[in-house]
């Protein structure tokens, strides 16, 4: 007896071991910049001098990426064939807490010193019933509450790329 069996899917990764195609992958952290708990959450208050309230915890490592760093990332692995068929990891600086993340922010504009609070899970969490943003942060919240890091050296080191100076990207952080 013969069973029908679907025709075997294809997938950008086989096509490019069969070379059909040209696959590679860029990962990066959260961005300083634009979408970031940086811009959404802590930007504007700290500016002002008030306090931000932090949908996770304040003094864990975690690894913050720019946009410039990814956008030159995806041009260099689209470049060159040594980025092709692997996953790389977008060159990144070394990881800071939020606290710290705050309190360079807030140097880099000529801001006060920041006062930052934690927003409990419970009241995220119900929060998040309302506001499908903040429900979204519910998902993601492991990446707040325990160390998120990024080693790029692998990228760094066979293409010759660098992180952007940090302070440069936290100065272009909208208000």
């Amino acid at each position: 007896m013969t069973f029908w069996r679907p025709p075997a899917r294809r997938t950008p990764r086989a096509d490019h071991h069969a070379g059909r195609l040209r696959v590679t992958e860029i990962r990066s952290s959260d961005y300083v910049e634009a979408n970031s708990i940086l811009s959404f959450v802590l930007a504007k208050p700290i500016r002002a001098g008030k306090r931000a309230f932090v949908p996770g915890a304040l003094d864990v490592p975690h690894s913050w990426t720019t946009i410039g760093d990814a956008a030159r990332a995806l041009v260099t692995a689209a470049t060159d064939a040594r980025a092709w068929g692997k996953a790389w990891l977008t060159p990144t600086n070394p990881p800071l807490t939020v606290r710290a993340l705050a309190e360079r922010f807030a140097s880099a504009v000529g801001a006060p010193a920041p006062k930052l609070s934690t927003i409990p899970y419970p009241v995220l969490w119900a929060t998040g019933l309302f506001v499908p943003l903040v429900r979204e942060l519910r998902t993601t919240r492991y990446q707040f509450v325990s160390p998120f890091v990024v080693d790029s050296s692998a990228m760094e080191k066979t293409f010759g790329l660098a992180p952007m100076d940090l302070a440069v990207a936290l100065r272009a952080v909208a208000p």
